[in-house]
C-alpha cells in the first residue's frame, strides 16, 4: 500500500508541473503578442495600415483613430547608449498617407526666429524618410520641427542633396506643451508613386534630433544599428515596409 501511495503521489506531483510550465508557456505566448503588436521596433517587413478614413488635417493632431493604429516606439541612440520614448504611428487611405509623432520633451530647442527652411537643422525635430529601394540610389526626405516648420529635400546615395526639391502635397500641423510636442501630417499618394515608391514594397526611416544644448545634439532613430557613429543617411538604417 505504501508503495502505491508514493506512485501516486509522484504522478500528481508530475501532473502538477506539468500545468505549471503550460500555463508559464501560454503567459509567455501571450506577452510575446503583445509586444509584436506594440511593435517596440519595426518588425520586418513593417506592414503599414490601411484604413477607409480621410481625417481632415485640422483634426490630426487629436484624432482618436490615431489608437488604434500600431505605434513604433521606442527610439534609439545607440551611439549614447539611450532609448526614447518617442511614438510614431502612420496609415494609408486610399488618396493619402498620414503620420503622427509624439514626443516627450519639455524643452525642446528651436529658433527664435523662423527664417528659411535650413534653419530647422539646428533644432528638436523628427524625420521621415522615404526609398524606392534599399539603396538609397534616390530618396526624399522630411524633417520637421516642433512648430511644423518643414525642411524637405530630395537625396541620392552618398548624401548628395537637393535642396531645391520640395514635396508638393506634403501637409502639417502640430501642437507643444510643458511635456513636449505633436507632429502630425499627411502626403498624397498619388506624389508617392509619381517618386517611384511602389505601396507594396518601399523602404523608410523614421528619427528624432534631440538638442540638449545648441551644440549637442542626440540622434534616435526607430532602429538600432551597429555603427561608430550616427548617421541616417545609411541604407542599413531604413526598414522595408508596404500597405497592408
Amino acid at each position: 500500500m505504501a508503495t502505491k501511495k508514493a506512485n501516486t503521489n509522484d504522478f500528481s506531483e508530475y501532473k502538477r508541473k506539468f500545468w505549471q510550465l503550460f500555463a508559464y508557456g501560454f503567459l509567455g505566448i501571450i506577452l510575446f503578442v503583445q509586444i509584436l503588436y506594440s511593435c517596440t521596433s519595426p518588425i520586418i517587413p513593417y506592414s503599414i495600415d490601411a484604413k477607409k478614413e480621410d481625417p481632415p488635417l485640422e483634426t490630426l493632431i487629436n484624432w482618436e483613430g490615431w489608437y488604434t493604429i500600431k505605434a513604433i516606439k521606442p527610439f534609439f541612440a545607440p551611439w549614447d547608449y539611450l532609448e526614447d520614448e518617442t511614438v510614431f504611428r502612420c496609415f494609408f487611405s486610399s488618396q493619402y498617407f498620414y503620420f503622427s509623432f509624439n514626443v516627450a520633451d519639455a524643452t525642446p530647442i528651436m529658433c527664435r526666429e523662423f527664417v528659411q527652411e535650413s534653419d530647422v537643422e539646428a533644432e528638436d525635430r523628427v524625420e521621415i524618410f522615404f526609398s524606392a529601394s534599399k539603396d538609397m540610389g534616390q530618396y526624399y526626405c522630411m524633417e520637421i520641427d516642433p512648430s511644423g516648420h518643414v525642411m524637405d529635400y530630395s537625396a541620392s546615395y552618398y548624401r548628395k542633396f537637393d535642396y531645391e526639391w520640395n514635396f508638393k502635397s506634403l501637409e502639417i500641423c502640430s501642437i507643444k506643451d510643458e511635456k513636449g510636442y505633436i507632429v502630425a501630417g499627411r502626403l498624397s499618394v498619388s506624389e508617392l508613386l509619381e517618386l517611384g515608391i511602389d505601396l507594396e514594397e518601399f523602404y523608410m526611416g523614421v528619427f528624432r534630433a534631440d538638442f540638449t544644448t545648441p551644440n549637442t545634439v542626440i540622434w534616435y532613430s526607430s532602429v538600432s544599428i551597429n555603427e561608430p557613429k550616427p548617421d541616417f543617411h545609411n541604407p542599413n538604417i531604413l526598414f522595408p515596409c508596404m500597405k497592408k
